[in-house]
């Protein structure tokens, strides 16, 4: 599943929950984001910074940005 934006820390526990029912997460998020450490701390399987500033073209590098991640089926191998 993919998650555009985190939101603030405090929806910390929607990716604890999500990992613990089996979900494999990205987070695309800005470069500074709390989430960013999910993925060290394995609750998340990947964590992509975006620069979300222009939003005239945000969802086509959201877009580009995921169809780069590596599909999580892949490493389930």
């Amino acid at each position: 599943m993919v998650f555009v934006t985190a939101g603030y820390s405090g929806k910390r526990f929607i990716f604890e929950k999500a990992k613990e029912l089996g979900v494999r997460t990205v987070v695309l998020d800005g470069p500074d984001s709390w989430c960013r450490l999910l993925q060290a701390e394995g609750i998340i399987e990947r964590f992509v910074p975006v620069d979300f500033t222009d939003a005239d073209t945000v969802f086509e590098r959201c877009l580009e940005v995921s169809k780069e991640v590596p599909s999580l089926s892949e490493d389930a191998g």
